[in-house]
């Protein structure tokens, strides 16, 4: 019966790795948004002007030639606002202009709106090419977390730490 409760080193360590590998940002990091992909995605580091680029409908594929599928919050969501104002570098009112000028012109759509940030990584991690953004405080762990400009959401300097 004690052999219940045998746990093999190599199976600990492996836990103890994972528990702190995958430990939250701390609480003074709630605002803090991270870029998540597909699980598949071989990419672990994602450039602002790349991501800029993904979300205004510039870049659509991946290096290996699959779709680009960029999701997004809804406009009136908080961040929507923080992520438009630092990656996209404009307000809110001049991204639904942009978009509804492309619309216009026909050239490109604007990235599928999805309400809830758990329903958003859940929709990244069944779309192969998904990408988005979440709160830190928000994550699931069912999407993958990227770096931006090869820094990680846990170091001062990451562009949404400002």
């Amino acid at each position: 019966m004690n052999s219940i409760f045998i746990v093999r080193l190599p199976t600990l360590a492996l836990l103890l790795g994972v528990v702190f590998m995958a430990a939250p940002l701390s609480a003074a990091d709630d605002s803090v948004l991270v870029v998540v992909v597909n699980p598949s995605n071989s990419r672990d580091n994602i450039s602002a002007k790349e991501l800029r680029q993904i979300f205004l409908g510039q870049k659509t594929t991946w290096e290996d030639g699959s779709p680009v599928v960029p999701l997004n919050f809804p406009a009136s969501a908080t961040e929507r606002t923080l992520f438009d104002a630092i990656i996209l570098r404009m307000s809110s009112e001049q991204v639904d202009t942009f978009w509804m000028d492309q619309k216009i012109r026909g050239v490109a759509k604007a990235p599928p709106e999805v309400p809830s940030s758990i329903l958003l990584q859940r929709v990244v991690a069944q779309t192969p090419g998904g990408i988005a953004y979440v709160r830190a405080k928000q994550l699931t762990g069912i999407a993958k977390v990227v770096a931006v400009d090869g820094t990680r959401p846990e170091v001062p300097a990451y562009v949404f730490a400002k």
